[in-house]
């Protein structure tokens, strides 16, 4: 028999909502923010059973790589490259204010490919009956 680790029915919710959120329809703004909501009390109540799937497989990896594509994307929106933050006459990418835009959304677009792929690869594990995958031996 198998079962969805904890841990990634938590992240397979978390790529719904960001989902939820690149594609703009009404009421979408508030729903993610109560999901967002629904879901760290969801981790706090479910702390100690979210920790044992992180040492399973390459999870830890890829929230690793999704957390860095967030965060440059981040970085690209804030047009850190561009020479006016560099204090340099050319920044460090040529036409910085072309391409800051598009950079932006594949690092985006690439790290919700990331947390949709974490949150199904690896999620499914064999469990006992009656019990939990967490509950094994």
């Amino acid at each position: 028999m198998t079962g969805r680790d904890p841990l990634h029915l938590i992240l397979g919710c978390l790529s719904a909502a960001f989902l939820c959120r690149e594609i703009p329809f009404a009421g979408t703004s508030v729903g993610v923010y109560v999901a967002l909501v629904a879901l760290v009390v969801w981790v706090v109540l479910w702390r100690k059973r979210l920790a044992a799937p992180l040492e399973h497989g390459q999870t830890k990896s890829w929230l690793l790589v999704t957390a860095g594509m967030y965060v440059l994307s981040q970085v690209i929106a804030r047009r850190v490259f561009a020479d006016r933050h560099l204090g340099i006459h050319m920044g460090i990418l040529p036409q910085e204010e072309l391409l800051h835009i598009p950079m932006e959304e594949v690092c985006e677009t690439v790290a919700h490919i990331c947390l949709i792929v974490t949150s199904f690869a690896g999620s499914f594990r064999p469990i006992r009956a009656g019990g939990s995958a967490d509950e094994r031996g």
